[in-house]
């Protein structure tokens, strides 16, 4: 007769249920700009599904992509971002998906990619779009809509869909970027916003939201910040599940009631700023909040007890 030690088998069975079942990767460095960064941070950080490492250009080039089985890089501004990561580091980029890994990427993450090498930045050029030529965009709530293949993965109706848009990528398809195949347009821009002159290449229907394999890997894109409004986030939770079959869920809710408000004003969230901000997070007497400059020029810093500027 087989005899088991059941204290030995429920401690291991507490070990697998309380380990973080998704190893996730945030690219925090120089360009990682607004609040943006630090909500990837939080969602991720705070979420009982993953466990976050923090990733600065410099850990790109030293193997810091290795063991992870998800790359998330956020918006922001381009040239710094793929400057700070340096050639060694998009081409770690290159091979951790190509080798299976799984990246998620949000506009300046989308942008990263394109098939073109424009004067102000490098490219890596893993993806066959390039960027719609034309001046700013700006920012604001920009209607989307979800194509068949992308109402199937995010579980979503035949209608718009309003995600956070700020001068993200409004891109075409160009020819075959080998090892890239299967490539998909999930959602369309269902809307137009040009912030300067007239508008000359409209964004109405170009891609929004892409999906492609890359040799062994896979990649989901999007020109907007889903990230940003608390009814968009369900799109994370559909992304991540789709590239790596793990259940994301998002961090649970936690009220502001007796804790001290907590401003945090950021502008390049390299990753000692976001060291900096999930210390805040993780303290049971403050309730943070990250904040654009933008937001403080708007009057929403008033309503915190104090401001904290990086």
């Amino acid at each position: 007769m087989v005899k088991f030690n059941f204290v030995v088998i429920l401690s291991l069975l507490a070990g697998v249920a309380g380990a973080a079942s998704l190893k996730v990767g945030l690219y925090a460095d120089k360009g990682c700009r607004g609040s943006g960064s630090a909500l990837w941070a939080w969602l991720i950080d705070g979420s009982p599904d993953a466990e976050l490492t923090l990733l600065s250009g410099e850990d790109l080039r030293k193997g810091g992509l290795d063991g992870l089985d998800l790359f998330v890089n956020p918006g922001g501004a381009g040239g710094p971002q793929t400057a700070a990561m340096g050639d060694e580091g998009m081409a770690a980029i290159r091979k951790f998906v190509a080798d299976g890994g799984k990246y998620l990427g949000t506009c300046c993450g989308f942008s990263n990619l394109l098939n073109e090498q424009p004067s102000f930045a490098k490219r890596n050029t893993m993806v066959p779009f390039a960027r719609i030529p034309g001046g700013p965009r700006g920012g604001f709530t920009g209607a989307v809509r979800f194509t068949a293949e992308g109402r199937a993965l995010f579980g979503v109706e035949d209608k718009d869909y309003f995600i956070r848009y700020h001068n993200g990528p409004i891109v075409y398809q160009t020819d075959p970027v080998p090892p890239c195949s299967n490539v998909v347009v999930l959602a369309r821009m269902n809307s137009e916003l040009c912030e300067q002159g007239p508008v000359t290449n409209p964004m109405f229907g170009a891609p929004a939201v892409v999906s492609c394999d890359y040799a062994k890997g896979r990649m989901i894109l999007f020109n907007c910040h889903p990230e940003v409004r608390a009814d968009t986030r369900h799109f994370i939770c559909a992304s991540i599940r789709s590239l790596t079959g793990v259940d994301f869920r998002l961090p649970p809710a936690v009220s502001p009631k007796g804790r001290e408000r907590v401003g945090f004003v950021v502008s390049d969230l390299t990753k000692d700023v976001q060291e900096e901000f999930l210390k805040l997070l993780h303290d049971p007497a403050i309730f943070v909040v990250p904040l654009a400059k933008d937001d403080v020029k708007a009057g929403r810093g008033e309503v915190f007890d104090r401001l904290i500027k990086r």
